[in-house]
């Protein structure tokens, strides 16, 4: 799975659609014979590029999802026991930096401002008018933590879900780093959590933090 890292028009994240659409997967009931509980917490999975371990806590399942001719690793949770709205998606996939340079951060690879400049702009979510999602935050810092990486947050409404009723808000972190042995390689790990306003998980913050820690790079093939 690749973001949306284009050298033209931007638009929201590849990791933000994924999501979406196994939110809505999960809020229908339905489940796929793909999916299957994370068995130890404690095994490491690897991707192309870079390996991580699963969340933290109980109730995770996993899949390889291919979406958009990549492979993407998608870990999710129901949220609040009996509620079909509140859901937790967590996600891991290498992306194909896309010209920086043509849409105007040609220093994003040594300037970790620019780079969290670059993430920003190609992340952004638009807002048509009528349109079903309305965003309402959205920022992205650098951060050092495993080198050159951006941290991203996104807040917006989902006003239009098919599977559930009323006013949705899913929030989005994505900590976004560029992997050691290339400038055009970007290890992307997602997490979002939506659901009616007021139901939020009050472990996932920690969860969070622990799955953007396991990060590790391996060697690119």
């Amino acid at each position: 799975m690749r973001l949306n890292y284009r050298s033209s028009r931007p638009g929201p994240a590849t990791a933000r659609a994924v999501c979406s659409v196994l939110f809505a997967g999960i809020v229908a009931g339905c489940a796929t014979p793909e999916l299957t509980p994370v068995a130890d917490p404690a095994v490491r999975v690897e991707g192309s590029g870079f390996s991580v371990l699963p969340p933290p806590g109980t109730g995770w399942n996993v899949e390889w999802k291919v979406i958009g001719g990549s492979r993407a690793l998608v870990f999710f949770r129901q949220g609040s026991p009996g509620s079909l709205s509140h859901t937790v998606a967590v996600s891991a996939h290498s992306s194909t930096v896309m010209d920086p340079g043509a849409v105007g951060f040609p220093e994003y690879a040594n300037d970790m401002e620019v780079f969290a400049a670059y993430i920003k702009k190609s992340t952004e979510v638009q807002n048509p008018p009528g349109g079903r999602t309305l965003a309402l935050q959205h920022t992205v810092v650098p951060d050092t933590r495993h080198g050159h990486c951006a941290m991203e947050y996104a807040k917006w409404e989902d006003r239009g879900s098919k599977v559930v009723s009323g006013v949705l808000i899913q929030q989005d972190w994505q900590l976004a780093c560029l992997h050691p042995d290339s400038t055009q390689v970007i290890i992307a790990l997602t997490v979002s959590e939506r659901g009616h306003p007021g139901e939020t998980d009050p472990t996932l913050a920690a969860a969070r933090e622990a799955f953007f820690d396991s990060l590790q790079f391996r060697p690119l093939k």
